[in-house]
């Protein structure tokens, strides 16, 4: 115990001492291949077709973060991560998407990639892994990236990026303390706080605050002469334990005598019950006074938390100019005495207890770093779509909103113009209606049991030349939340699914789904939504690629 309160108040003082320590136009038509393929369309000019996408998906997904639309975004650097799947940027920025969905675990799994993918990690991603791994309690971690950094741009006023370091530090438990790393980053702390007073002269840091060079000294001296007391209580907490230790020895010894018939009220079992309380008491009211000392002091404050910051804050922002004020009575020490857990006395020491309960789990929270000034940009998100009559499509819901804009892609190259009939967001499900082109509608089977099925989408990113593919897989008979298993993910939802070259299904599954459990809508459900507007065709579907469409949505948004 006495170890542990002297290291929290050996590093505080330790970081006093130094002076206080993109928008997307629509992507060209769809362009069936000669025949369908299951993987990726053959390399070489597909290849460069799909690399030239990456960057408009990276500013699409940069836009949409920056505007708070974070669905959109995360579609976006999730399809430019299926193009590279080595980009920092994109991993970077699905990670802020993430932590936005409150998905942190998921998201510092996901930063944790981007570094691997780099050895000069820029600012912004090295502060989001720390806020990351300080909200998952990795504050050693934390602290390991904050003095890599550090380290690697010496010149660098950064203060955001020292006060982390110190925070990470200030949140170290007991046996992180205990590593020689947390040492070494103490002494790290200290050599890059004194860069950031050089920059202020007259001034010093007591924590993250500045005040004038002598406020600043005379705290850490106060502090400094505190700590020496801190270090007298913990000695006095730690004799009374050693003291404590026999009297409850002997106090077992005589309890254990009176099971061999020794007479309850004898004079040695009141002499050993005697010393034994004296001496919990002493090690009550050493304790009491440590905390209440402890709690008197003024000493160094970092932030409580690392803030997330937006992915172009990539340059240090200038030093703090403010200076706090110095408080002009000095602390009171108030010793309070509050409830503790009784002790099992040495009686009760053979006899069976309770199991300890599990310590509650600690929920992880963490804010996104906050949109930054509003600005208009374009929001671009993608659905695979199909014809079910001459001029009906069914799509998916998810990205048809109010005050959006619809095109279909088609395979002739020719644009198609739509408008919104109705949706169902309960099945994801939206039906638009085209204008000034008669397309040829997929048919509906009659019914489905399950066995082998075909899903028709653009599983290959491409925002130029797109090209629809067959994908197999298999599904069990339909029911209440059905999926479906893919040999590909097919990444736009609103695909439709096929038995014997006809429609049996909608999949409406998100980008990350997992491809063996793809939520899908069954035929009936889509009969019940397609109502009288549609009558089935008699005649199968024998290309489902050719009649696959993509649409693309665009809406503006911000100041």
């Amino acid at each position: 115990m006495s170890f542990g309160k002297k290291a929290v108040a050996g590093w505080l003082l330790c970081g006093v001492m130094a002076g206080a320590v993109y928008s997307q136009t629509p992507a060209s038509a769809v362009k069936p291949p000669a025949k369908p393929a299951v993987a990726a369309t053959a390399a070489g000019t597909s290849a460069q077709r799909a690399k030239a996408s990456l960057e408009p998906l990276l500013q699409q997904g940069m836009d949409a973060l920056a505007a708070g639309q974070y669905q959109p975004a995360r579609e976006a650097f999730l399809d430019a991560i299926a193009i590279d799947v080595r980009n920092v940027k994109a991993h970077h920025g699905l990670a802020l998407c993430m932590v936005a969905q409150k998905e942190v675990a998921k998201a510092q799994a996901v930063i944790d990639k981007a570094f691997s993918f780099t050895t000069t990690p820029d600012r912004a991603l090295v502060l989001n892994a720390i806020a990351c791994n300080m909200a998952t309690h990795m504050h050693m971690r934390a602290a390991k990236l904050a003095k890599d950094y550090l380290s690697a741009h010496p010149k660098d006023q950064d203060e955001p990026m020292v006060n982390a370091l110190g925070t990470a530090l200030s949140a170290a438990t007991a046996p992180e303390r205990k590593n020689r790393f947390f040492s070494e980053c103490t002494s790290f702390y200290i050599i890059a706080n004194q860069r950031l007073e050089g920059a202020r002269p007259g001034y010093k840091r007591f924590g993250a605050e500045w005040y004038t060079a002598d406020q600043a000294d005379a705290k850490t001296k106060a502090l400094a002469s505190q700590q020496k007391k801190l270090d007298a209580l913990s000695d006095a907490i730690a004799t009374a334990e050693e003291r404590m230790q026999p009297a409850a020895k002997e106090l077992a010894h005589q309890q254990f005598l009176l099971t061999r018939g020794e007479a309850p009220g004898n004079y040695y079992i009141e002499r050993a019950q005697a010393a034994f309380d004296s001496a919990q008491a002493s090690v009550t009211a050493a304790e009491e006074k440590y905390e209440a000392l402890l709690n008197s002091l003024q000493t160094p404050r970092f932030p409580p938390e690392v803030a997330m910051v937006s992915m172009d804050a990539v340059t240090a922002p200038p030093i703090t100019t403010a200076v706090a004020v110095a408080s002009v009575d000095p602390p009171k020490m108030e010793i309070k005495p509050k409830p503790r857990p009784v002790k099992p006395k040495p009686s009760e020491a053979g006899k069976p207890t309770e199991a300890a309960k599990p310590p509650e789990p600690v929920e992880i929270t963490l804010a996104p770093p906050k949109p930054t000034t509003p600005r208009k940009v374009r929001i671009t998100q993608y659905a695979a779509a199909f014809p079910v009559s001459g001029d009906l499509v069914v799509t998916s819901s998810a990205i048809v909103e109010d005050g959006v804009t619809l095109q279909l892609q088609s395979g002739d190259g020719q644009p198609i113009t739509a408008t919104l009939l109705r949706k169902d967001e309960n099945l994801g499900l939206a039906l638009l209606r085209v204008e000034g082109k008669t397309l040829k509608p997929l048919g509906l089977a009659e019914a489905f049991n399950g066995g082998p099925v075909t899903c028709a989408s653009f599983p290959t990113v491409d925002l130029f030349s797109p090209a629809a593919q067959a994908i197999t897989g298999t599904a069990l008979a339909p029911k209440e939340g059905w999926t479906i298993s893919l040999n590909v993910h097919p990444r736009l939802a609103g695909s439709p699914v096929l038995a014997n070259a006809r429609v049996v299904g909608v999949c409406v599954a998100p980008r990350d789904a997992e491809r063996g459990k793809l939520p899908t809508v069954t035929l009936e459900q889509l009969k019940t939504f397609l109502g009288t507007d549609v009558t089935a065709p008699s005649a199968p579907s024998n290309d489902a690629a050719s009649a696959l469409l993509q649409l693309v949505t665009t809406r503006e948004t911000g100041g």
